[in-house]
Protein backbone atom coordinates (compact mmCIF):
# COMPACT_ATOMS: atom_id res chain seq x y z
CA UNK A 1 0.00 0.00 0.00
CA UNK A 2 1.38 3.54 -0.89
CA UNK A 3 2.45 5.40 1.97
CA UNK A 4 1.00 8.81 1.17
CA UNK A 5 -1.17 10.10 -1.89
CA UNK A 6 -2.31 12.98 -3.14
CA UNK A 7 -4.70 13.08 -6.23
CA UNK A 8 -6.74 15.81 -7.71
CA UNK A 9 -10.10 15.59 -10.16
CA UNK A 10 -12.17 17.72 -11.65
CA UNK A 11 -16.30 17.55 -10.78
CA UNK A 12 -17.56 15.16 -12.98
CA UNK A 13 -20.34 17.83 -13.51
CA UNK A 14 -19.65 20.41 -16.43
CA UNK A 15 -22.16 22.99 -14.66
CA UNK A 16 -20.41 22.54 -11.57
CA UNK A 17 -16.59 22.77 -12.70
CA UNK A 18 -18.24 26.59 -12.84
CA UNK A 19 -18.05 26.78 -9.47
CA UNK A 20 -15.57 23.96 -7.73
CA UNK A 21 -11.88 24.05 -9.46
CA UNK A 22 -11.39 20.68 -8.14
CA UNK A 23 -11.35 18.38 -5.02
CA UNK A 24 -8.43 16.59 -3.94
CA UNK A 25 -8.09 13.05 -1.63
CA UNK A 26 -4.92 13.10 0.82
CA UNK A 27 -4.06 10.48 2.72
CA UNK A 28 -1.29 9.29 4.58
CA UNK A 29 -1.16 5.46 6.42
CA UNK A 30 2.05 5.17 7.90
CA UNK A 31 1.74 6.23 11.58
CA UNK A 32 5.50 8.03 11.83
CA UNK A 33 4.85 10.35 9.37
CA UNK A 34 4.43 13.57 10.07
CA UNK A 35 4.26 16.54 7.91
CA UNK A 36 4.71 20.69 8.72
CA UNK A 37 3.94 22.85 5.40
CA UNK A 38 3.09 25.94 4.46
CA UNK A 39 0.27 26.84 2.38
CA UNK A 40 -0.56 30.54 0.38
CA UNK A 41 -2.91 33.65 -0.44
CA UNK A 42 -5.33 32.18 -3.11
CA UNK A 43 -8.54 33.72 -4.70
CA UNK A 44 -9.45 29.94 -5.03
CA UNK A 45 -10.32 28.47 -1.80
CA UNK A 46 -10.87 25.02 0.15
CA UNK A 47 -13.39 23.31 2.35
CA UNK A 48 -11.14 20.39 3.91
CA UNK A 49 -13.12 17.27 5.31
CA UNK A 50 -10.70 14.81 7.61
CA UNK A 51 -11.89 12.09 8.64
CA UNK A 52 -10.77 10.36 12.29
CA UNK A 53 -8.87 13.30 12.99
CA UNK A 54 -8.73 15.87 15.70
CA UNK A 55 -7.85 20.02 14.52
CA UNK A 56 -6.51 22.12 16.98
CA UNK A 57 -6.21 25.85 16.04
CA UNK A 58 -4.30 28.43 16.95
CA UNK A 59 -3.33 32.28 15.54
CA UNK A 60 -2.82 31.06 11.76
CA UNK A 61 -2.29 27.50 12.27
CA UNK A 62 -3.87 24.21 12.72
CA UNK A 63 -2.64 20.99 12.88
CA UNK A 64 -4.47 17.42 12.87
CA UNK A 65 -3.88 14.53 14.87
CA UNK A 66 -5.81 11.13 14.40
CA UNK A 67 -8.56 10.97 16.46
CA UNK A 68 -10.87 7.86 16.38
CA UNK A 69 -13.92 9.63 18.57
CA UNK A 70 -13.87 12.28 15.73
CA UNK A 71 -15.74 10.56 12.76
CA UNK A 72 -15.76 13.86 10.57
CA UNK A 73 -14.09 17.07 11.03
CA UNK A 74 -14.48 20.29 8.60
CA UNK A 75 -12.61 23.42 8.65
CA UNK A 76 -12.75 26.45 6.22
CA UNK A 77 -10.30 29.22 6.09
CA UNK A 78 -11.67 31.64 3.47
CA UNK A 79 -9.35 33.63 1.24
CA UNK A 80 -6.18 34.58 3.46
CA UNK A 81 -4.03 38.16 2.77
CA UNK A 82 -0.71 35.68 4.65
CA UNK A 83 0.72 32.36 4.16
CA UNK A 84 -0.53 29.95 7.11
CA UNK A 85 0.99 26.72 9.15
CA UNK A 86 -0.13 23.83 9.22
CA UNK A 87 0.90 19.97 10.61
CA UNK A 88 -0.27 16.84 10.14
CA UNK A 89 -0.02 13.61 11.58
CA UNK A 90 -0.37 10.37 10.17
CA UNK A 91 -2.85 8.39 9.64
CA UNK A 92 -5.34 10.81 8.02
CA UNK A 93 -7.66 10.83 5.47
CA UNK A 94 -8.62 14.53 3.89
CA UNK A 95 -11.39 15.54 0.78
CA UNK A 96 -10.65 18.73 -0.13
CA UNK A 97 -13.41 21.34 -1.75
CA UNK A 98 -11.36 23.69 -3.82
CA UNK A 99 -14.01 26.22 -4.91
CA UNK A 100 -13.61 29.08 -8.00
CA UNK A 101 -13.35 32.51 -6.82
CA UNK A 102 -17.49 33.29 -5.66
CA UNK A 103 -17.86 29.39 -5.87
CA UNK A 104 -18.98 28.58 -2.77
CA UNK A 105 -21.58 31.46 -2.48
CA UNK A 106 -23.54 29.14 -5.06
CA UNK A 107 -23.86 26.68 -1.96
CA UNK A 108 -24.61 28.50 0.80
CA UNK A 109 -27.99 30.35 2.02
CA UNK A 110 -27.43 33.90 3.22
CA UNK A 111 -23.77 35.84 2.67
CA UNK A 112 -20.67 34.75 2.91
CA UNK A 113 -19.94 36.84 5.47
CA UNK A 114 -22.77 35.22 7.99
CA UNK A 115 -21.45 32.18 7.78
CA UNK A 116 -17.20 32.53 7.54
CA UNK A 117 -15.85 31.41 10.38
CA UNK A 118 -14.26 34.94 12.31
CA UNK A 119 -12.46 33.64 15.53
CA UNK A 120 -8.98 31.31 15.20
CA UNK A 121 -11.40 27.99 15.16
CA UNK A 122 -11.88 27.66 11.27
CA UNK A 123 -14.38 24.31 11.96
CA UNK A 124 -17.04 24.95 8.96
CA UNK A 125 -20.61 23.47 9.51
CA UNK A 126 -22.65 25.36 7.52
CA UNK A 127 -23.59 22.61 4.59
CA UNK A 128 -24.88 20.71 7.48
CA UNK A 129 -25.00 16.99 8.57
CA UNK A 130 -26.70 15.72 4.89
CA UNK A 131 -22.85 17.06 4.14
CA UNK A 132 -21.56 15.13 6.70
CA UNK A 133 -23.36 12.16 5.23
CA UNK A 134 -22.24 12.41 2.23
CA UNK A 135 -18.39 12.81 2.97
CA UNK A 136 -18.78 9.78 5.12
CA UNK A 137 -20.26 7.76 2.10
CA UNK A 138 -17.46 9.03 -0.31
CA UNK A 139 -14.52 8.02 2.32
CA UNK A 140 -16.38 4.39 2.18
CA UNK A 141 -15.85 4.10 -1.74
CA UNK A 142 -12.55 2.92 -2.51
CA UNK A 143 -12.94 4.45 -6.79
CA UNK A 144 -12.52 7.90 -6.94
CA UNK A 145 -14.66 8.43 -9.60
CA UNK A 146 -17.33 6.94 -8.17
CA UNK A 147 -16.18 9.33 -4.63
CA UNK A 148 -16.43 12.29 -7.31
CA UNK A 149 -19.98 11.63 -8.08
CA UNK A 150 -21.31 11.32 -4.78
CA UNK A 151 -19.54 14.91 -3.67
CA UNK A 152 -21.01 16.22 -6.91
CA UNK A 153 -24.44 14.53 -6.15
CA UNK A 154 -24.19 16.87 -2.53
CA UNK A 155 -23.61 19.96 -4.56
CA UNK A 156 -25.70 19.48 -7.62
CA UNK A 157 -28.45 19.02 -4.97
CA UNK A 158 -27.46 22.39 -2.91
CA UNK A 159 -26.83 24.52 -5.54
CA UNK A 160 -28.35 28.04 -4.89
CA UNK A 161 -28.72 31.08 -7.05
CA UNK A 162 -25.96 34.05 -6.68
CA UNK A 163 -27.35 36.92 -7.85
CA UNK A 164 -24.61 39.42 -7.57
CA UNK A 165 -24.10 39.63 -11.12
CA UNK A 166 -21.80 42.96 -10.90
CA UNK A 167 -19.25 41.58 -8.88
CA UNK A 168 -19.23 38.27 -10.80
CA UNK A 169 -18.25 40.12 -13.76
CA UNK A 170 -15.54 42.32 -11.82
CA UNK A 171 -14.14 38.96 -10.75
CA UNK A 172 -14.48 37.40 -14.17
CA UNK A 173 -12.13 40.70 -15.14
CA UNK A 174 -9.50 40.62 -12.38
CA UNK A 175 -8.81 37.04 -13.17
CA UNK A 176 -8.37 37.54 -17.08
CA UNK A 177 -6.72 41.11 -17.20
CA UNK A 178 -3.56 40.91 -18.56
CA UNK A 179 -2.65 44.19 -16.56
CA UNK A 180 -3.40 44.67 -12.87
CA UNK A 181 -6.38 46.95 -12.51
CA UNK A 182 -6.98 49.12 -9.71
CA UNK A 183 -10.18 49.75 -7.60
CA UNK A 184 -10.86 53.20 -9.95
CA UNK A 185 -10.42 51.43 -12.94
CA UNK A 186 -13.00 48.46 -12.08
CA UNK A 187 -15.13 51.36 -10.51
CA UNK A 188 -15.04 53.36 -13.80
CA UNK A 189 -15.68 49.90 -15.84
CA UNK A 190 -18.98 48.61 -13.80
CA UNK A 191 -20.13 52.22 -13.10
CA UNK A 192 -19.76 51.08 -9.65
CA UNK A 193 -19.05 53.43 -6.53
CA UNK A 194 -15.54 52.42 -4.68
CA UNK A 195 -17.66 51.74 -1.63
CA UNK A 196 -20.03 49.74 -3.08
CA UNK A 197 -17.48 47.35 -4.48
CA UNK A 198 -15.76 47.31 -1.07
CA UNK A 199 -18.88 46.32 0.67
CA UNK A 200 -19.34 43.46 -1.80
CA UNK A 201 -16.43 42.18 -1.51
CA UNK A 202 -16.67 41.99 1.57
CA UNK A 203 -19.75 40.40 2.11
CA UNK A 204 -19.40 38.27 -0.59
CA UNK A 205 -15.71 37.39 -0.71
CA UNK A 206 -14.26 38.37 2.91
CA UNK A 207 -11.26 41.13 2.05
CA UNK A 208 -11.03 44.21 0.24
CA UNK A 209 -10.55 44.58 -3.54
CA UNK A 210 -7.01 45.49 -3.31
CA UNK A 211 -6.44 42.38 -1.07
CA UNK A 212 -8.14 39.88 -3.87
CA UNK A 213 -6.40 42.11 -6.49
CA UNK A 214 -3.00 41.62 -4.46
CA UNK A 215 -3.77 38.08 -4.38
CA UNK A 216 -4.72 37.11 -7.72
CA UNK A 217 -1.74 38.77 -9.00
CA UNK A 218 0.64 36.69 -6.82
CA UNK A 219 -0.93 33.02 -7.67
CA UNK A 220 -0.59 34.12 -11.36
CA UNK A 221 3.14 35.11 -11.03
CA UNK A 222 3.40 32.08 -9.32
CA UNK A 223 1.72 29.90 -11.93
CA UNK A 224 3.88 31.28 -14.20
CA UNK A 225 6.97 30.23 -12.69
CA UNK A 226 5.73 26.55 -11.89
CA UNK A 227 5.04 25.99 -15.38
CA UNK A 228 6.98 23.35 -16.98
CA UNK A 229 6.36 24.33 -20.31
CA UNK A 230 7.70 28.23 -20.52
CA UNK A 231 11.21 28.89 -19.18
CA UNK A 232 12.02 29.75 -15.68
CA UNK A 233 11.87 33.64 -15.51
CA UNK A 234 13.95 35.84 -13.34
CA UNK A 235 12.72 38.15 -10.85
CA UNK A 236 12.56 41.45 -12.81
CA UNK A 237 11.02 40.05 -15.46
CA UNK A 238 7.99 38.32 -13.38
CA UNK A 239 7.51 41.77 -11.54
CA UNK A 240 7.10 43.45 -15.05
CA UNK A 241 5.09 40.82 -16.63
CA UNK A 242 2.90 41.24 -13.62
CA UNK A 243 3.03 44.80 -13.44
CA UNK A 244 4.73 45.77 -10.42
CA UNK A 245 6.52 49.06 -10.48
CA UNK A 246 9.56 47.51 -10.11
CA UNK A 247 11.75 44.55 -8.77
CA UNK A 248 12.07 45.68 -5.44
CA UNK A 249 7.68 46.00 -4.70
CA UNK A 250 7.73 43.30 -6.04
CA UNK A 251 9.65 41.26 -3.38
CA UNK A 252 7.91 42.84 -0.08
CA UNK A 253 4.55 41.83 -2.08
CA UNK A 254 5.89 38.49 -2.15
CA UNK A 255 7.43 38.99 1.47
CA UNK A 256 4.30 39.97 2.92
CA UNK A 257 1.94 37.15 1.22
CA UNK A 258 4.46 34.48 1.75
CA UNK A 259 6.69 35.24 4.99
CA UNK A 260 9.66 34.80 3.13
CA UNK A 261 12.09 36.33 0.04
CA UNK A 262 11.00 35.48 -3.42
CA UNK A 263 14.28 33.12 -4.04
CA UNK A 264 13.36 31.23 -1.34
CA UNK A 265 9.87 30.93 -1.69
CA UNK A 266 10.02 30.14 -4.97
CA UNK A 267 12.55 27.48 -4.37
CA UNK A 268 11.02 25.98 -1.54
CA UNK A 269 7.96 25.31 -3.13
CA UNK A 270 6.31 21.56 -4.07
CA UNK A 271 3.85 21.09 -6.31
CA UNK A 272 0.92 18.49 -5.51
CA UNK A 273 -1.74 16.77 -7.42
CA UNK A 274 -2.14 18.12 -10.99
CA UNK A 275 -4.22 21.26 -9.93
CA UNK A 276 -1.28 23.83 -9.46
CA UNK A 277 -1.81 22.62 -5.69
CA UNK A 278 1.56 24.32 -4.03
CA UNK A 279 2.83 24.22 -0.45
CA UNK A 280 5.84 24.30 1.22
CA UNK A 281 7.12 21.13 3.26
CA UNK A 282 9.39 21.06 5.75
Amino acid sequence: MQAESFISIKPSSKKLRQYIAYYYFHSATDPLLKKHFLYYPNHKNAVTVYKNSKIIYQPGYSASVPCTHTPISILYSGIQSQYRIAEIQAPFDKIGIVFQSLGINHFIKGNLNDVFPRTDDKSFGHFGESFKEACLVAYNEPLLDKRVNILDDFFQVNYQAFREENLVKCINYIEGASHKPTVQQLSEQFHTHRRTLLRLFKTHIGCSVKTYIDIVQFRKAVNNYLDPIKDTKKLTELAHQYHFYDQSEFIRHLNKLTGSNPRHFFNSLTTLGSENTFWTIK
